[in-house]
């Protein structure tokens, strides 16, 4: 029953969406792939990640690519965006971790539906090495970086970490000031190959005690936060006098574990920073209430949806799920279906904020074909 509903409302979204966009002339070749497989399919969501499967020691990602692109179906998804979680060195991921070039499979079987980010199986591990006291030559970071600019698939760099808290098992705490030399570092690369960064940072105005988590405590995590703001804006600064500007992709927004990452919050950076750019993602299992999108009925709240119409193209969709292989467990809540409810929701309160958000700002953004 409850898939029969979600089919239906999405349907009659759907329906609205699609016959606005006929009709205001928003339709174009470049929805359209060469397969047939995706050519009648119009979302992109610009930040998932595919759950591999081990045997002997070497990981596949083609199970969970398989998963994906049954859910993508389900919502009229035409491409995704994947890429390593942020990993750190510690032994407690050594087994797990992995770079975007091992799914390179699962990329060459999909080739039309998903693309890739690169960077949080290596160049996040260097960045959380520097902050750890290692030294971590700037040149090499780069050289590393623009070999990972060179995979197949590549449009842009991710998931990299300036505030990441652990939520559970397989989970670990990471910091990194924004405004790092090697965040710095990366906007060059990025510059030069004119991509994005995305971006994971939960919002710390202030000082604080660490906040009681929804998800349960974990002995990873400092008694103790430091704000982390007025770094990141040094980033942005510094991304935004590249020439090209570099956009910064602060992900995960609805998604919030320290209460500080209000529509208030976000409507300031995004007027002052033009190279600032924001994904979308609706978890109620794993975060706070106050800035979740969707309110308990499962309406856009009106802050929310007054944040959409100010910035109409800074917004994204991004949902954070892990696509596991068929009969397997993925780690952490799912937040596929969940996320996507929010499109099916701005279908039918704005056809022209479902356009944007739903597909043509991840096209600018990411160069998406």
């Amino acid at each position: 029953m409850g898939m029969a509903i979600r089919r239906l409302g999405l349907l009659i979204g759907l329906l609205i969406f699609l016959g606005m966009t006929y009709l205001t002339g928003c339709t174009s070749t470049s929805q359209t792939t060469s397969s047939s497989s995706s050519s009648s399919y119009l979302y992109y969501d610009t930040h998932s990640h595919l759950q591999p499967s081990e045997s002997g020691g070497v990981l596949s990602f083609t199970g969970g690519a398989d998963v994906a692109v049954a859910s993508m179906n389900a919502w009229g998804v035409k491409k995704i965006l994947v890429m390593p979680p942020p990993f750190s060195s510690s032994s407690e991921q050594t087994a797990t971790r992995y770079e975007c070039t091992d799914m390179s499979a699962a990329v060459s079987k999909y080739s039309d539906r998903i693309a890739l980010l690169c960077g949080g199986g290596s160049l996040n591990i260097m960045i959380q090495n520097a902050v750890s006291g290692q030294s971590i030559n700037s040149a090499n970071f780069k050289t590393v970086a623009r070999q990972l600019a060179d995979t197949t698939g590549f449009v842009g760099f991710g998931e990299l970490a300036a505030e990441h808290f652990c939520l559970g098992s397989g989970h670990i705490y990471m910091m990194a000031p924004p405004d790092h030399p090697l965040f710095y570092a990366l906007v060059d690369v990025a510059s030069e190959k004119a991509v994005p960064i995305d971006l994971h940072m939960e919002a710390i105005s202030s000082t604080m005690s660490f906040p009681t988590l929804t998800s349960g405590s974990c002995s990873y995590n400092p008694a103790v936060l430091t704000p982390n703001i007025d770094k990141f804006k040094n980033l942005l600064t510094y991304a935004g006098a590249k020439s090209p500007k570099v956009k910064i992709v602060w992900v995960h927004a609805g998604w919030d574990n320290t209460s500080q990452r209000s529509t208030t919050v976000c409507d300031e950076l995004l007027g002052l920073y033009d190279n600032l750019y924001m994904n979308l993602k609706h978890s109620s299992a794993d975060s706070v209430s106050a800035n979740q999108v969707l309110d308990s009925s499962g309406n856009i709240k009106s802050e929310w949806l007054s944040l959409f119409n100010k910035y109409p193209t800074r917004i994204m969709m991004g949902a954070d799920h892990f696509f596991a292989p068929a009969g397997t467990t993925p780690p952490g809540p799912g937040s596929f279906d969940s996320s996507w409810a929010i499109i099916t929701k701005l279908a039918t309160a704005s056809s022209n904020l479902a356009v944007k958000i739903g597909y043509e700002n991840a096209q600018t953004i990411y160069s998406l074909q």
